[in-house]
């Protein structure tokens, strides 16, 4: 064994939520980069099974330790993801939780203000593993961005389950979290909901599935955000197509439009740009940079990072709460 493989030892993983379907996409990438599976937390029939396979255990998140484990992924509906990551931390574990790390800002705000959540808690925010993250966020701190649209579509054959329920926060917590954190992080400021509008007609599940709405950061730049679940395939989109992700951000001399793998840019004086990057697995890049956090290092996007775009999304959600402005099963 060589000296540099003696100094960073395989990194061991459990996964919260392993049967699912975030669980299993988590449980893949860690083993494509190298980490080891030891424990499984399930309370689905085939965890023993995989558990086998993977040469791993199952436990309960209740009894898993420092020493046997370097990260624990949760990977569960939104709605109990703050309890359990309350649980781990308490025990002094590392923690990768899916995005969003709770429904609504009471959900998370216990969690915001831990020393233990700041220190050993991030947030699976994923597009800031994206070959164009840097470009984009780099452009906009240089730009006088004044407008940004942001549409956010995905796939789903069925909304059910923890999906449907009130609580999980609908599409605009589920779904278009990732691109308010991320416009969020590339344009940073006060927010103010201006106007929002939703529909549960397109699969009658009773939660905002189609969700229109309009907020301004820093008193000056206006966002308009339409996002929502989609029964129809999609062309093109990240993670398999799953899920088609599109910014649309004009400043005051330039222009930079992001969907999914292309990114198109407009510089006064200058003829479009058009750069283009081959998909890639998103969830394998955040767990290679996640191997560096259970070491030690620090989180891609810590808990105070992600509050905010948890915080818009309450915004907008307790806005929809208005009957006038939300068109139902129609």
């Amino acid at each position: 064994m060589s000296a540099t493989s003696a100094a960073r030892p395989v990194v061991r993983v459990a996964v919260v939520g392993a049967c699912g379907w975030a669980g299993s996409r988590q449980l893949e990438a860690f083993r494509a980069v190298g980490a080891r599976v030891t424990a499984i937390v399930d309370e689905d029939p085939r965890a023993a099974d995989l558990a086998r396979r993977l040469g791993a255990r199952v436990a309960r998140a209740d009894e898993l330790e420092p020493g046997d484990v370097d990260l624990v992924v949760v990977a569960l509906p939104t709605q109990v993801q703050p309890d359990v990551c309350a649980l781990l931390l308490a025990r002094g574990l590392r923690v990768l939780c899916e995005k969003p790390v709770g429904a609504d800002l009471g959900a998370v705000a216990a969690l915001g203000v831990q020393r233990r959540a700041r220190e050993n808690l991030a947030v699976g925010y994923m597009l800031h593993h994206h070959p164009f993250f840097g470009a984009f966020t780099s452009w906009a701190a240089r730009a006088d961005v004044r407008a940004v649209r942001i549409r956010t579509v995905a796939h789903k054959d069925e909304v059910t389950a923890w999906r449907a329920d009130a609580s999980g926060g609908g599409v605009v917590v589920v779904n278009a979290v990732h691109a308010l954190e991320l416009v969020g992080a590339a344009v940073p400021g006060e927010v103010e909901v201006l106007d929002a509008w939703s529909s549960s007609g397109l699969y009658g599940s009773g939660v905002p599935e189609l969700v229109h709405a309009s907020y301004r950061i820093g008193g000056a730049v206006h966002v308009q955000l339409e996002t929502y679940w989609s029964p129809w395939l999609n062309d093109e989109g990240l993670n398999d197509r799953d899920f088609d992700l599109e910014i649309d951000a004009v400043a005051t001399g330039s222009r930079r439009h992001w969907r999914n793998w292309t990114l198109r840019s407009w510089d006064r004086g200058e003829r479009e740009r058009v750069d283009l990057v081959e998909p890639l697995d998103l969830f394998a890049a955040q767990a290679r940079s996640a191997l560096d956090f259970a070491r030690g290092g620090p989180p891609d996007v810590g808990i105070e990072a992600a509050v905010a775009p948890i915080e818009l999304a309450t915004s907008i959600n307790e806005l929809l709460a208005d009957d006038r402005r939300t068109v139902g099963t129609r």
